[in-house]
């Protein structure tokens, strides 16, 4: 299987040097192993975290799968660990972890938001729990110390779908006043957004931003 040009890429940020990794840890909301199986494969040590008890070492990576973990070589006949774990699959398990502040998926993100510099990729930021996290982790700051690679919605988009005949000068007008008010919105919570017209350009702009 070909692997991800943008998960490469990760996983070479994630490499320790004499400052440090620029990567010191992952959140991510898929089931999937993906980036541990990249990590692997560049003999990096890490650690899959999906429970409250979990913990790692000092130089072990740790990747949060604050929605659940399925990976690929799941083994539940030997790996009891799965049977503890809180999958968020179904509306009513998100509304769950929302209305629980104490849930360990929030308690993790939570300071992680506030004390580090995190980059958001393949989000749609729409997401009312993470914005209510990043509300919580911006109160009486007015750093902007948040970046989100967001994809520009294309004119030809809304033309698609366009059987009224809107003039293309109002589709840009809506499209310009969109995304101004998308970073506006966001940039109360603390983030930048940083706009990509393809999905191909974000193995790029992350190395430029880390760079």
């Amino acid at each position: 299987m070909k692997k991800s040009k943008l998960i490469q890429n990760i996983g070479k940020l994630c490499i320790p040097t004499r400052t440090g990794a620029k990567i010191r840890s992952i959140i991510t909301y898929n089931f999937d192993n993906l980036m541990e199986q990249h990590l692997k494969s560049i003999n990096l040590k890490y650690k899959s975290i999906f429970l409250d008890n979990d913990k790692y070492e000092n130089e072990e990576l740790p990747i949060y799968h604050v929605h659940g973990f399925i990976p690929k070589d799941i083994d539940l006949k030997s790996d009891t660990s799965f049977e503890q774990m809180d999958l968020i699959f179904s509306e009513e398990g998100y509304h769950r972890m929302y209305l629980n502040p104490y849930h360990w998926s929030n308690l993790t993100q939570l300071p992680i938001l506030k004390e580090n510099i995190c980059i958001m990729i393949g989000l749609s930021m729409d997401d009312p729990n993470l914005r209510r996290l990043l509300e919580i982790a911006q109160t009486g700051s007015t750093n902007i110390r948040h970046y989100a690679f967001l994809k520009r919605i294309d004119i030809k988009d809304i033309s698609k779908n366009n059987s009224n005949n809107i003039s293309s000068i109002l589709e840009n007008s809506f499209l310009e006043r969109h995304h101004n008010l998308q970073e506006l919105i966001l940039l109360e919570l603390g983030v930048n957004i940083i706009w990509f017209e393809e999905f191909d350009e974000l193995p790029q702009l992350l190395n430029q931003l880390l760079n």
